[in-house]
């Protein structure tokens, strides 16, 4: 067992930071919802939170991942 003052699997610095940019999406139907679940899943975008407004407007909060 490795104790936690070993450093030989430590992240090296070199590895860029993972950073995140949030993002949504509005939908005015089903079909526009679908379509943008379907994107956020095929690219691994991580979903946050759907919302619905008195006119049945959907809003998607999603994160997607950068590197740099």
């Amino acid at each position: 067992m490795k104790t936690p003052e070993d450093k030989s699997h430590a992240v090296p610095a070199m590895v860029p930071a993972i950073r995140y940019i949030n993002d949504f999406e509005r939908c005015t139907d089903l079909q526009q919802l679908r379509f943008v679940m379907e994107n956020i899943n095929r690219n691994q975008y991580q979903l946050i939170s759907v919302t619905q407004d008195s006119e049945d407007v959907f809003t998607v909060f999603f994160r997607r991942c950068l590197l740099g």
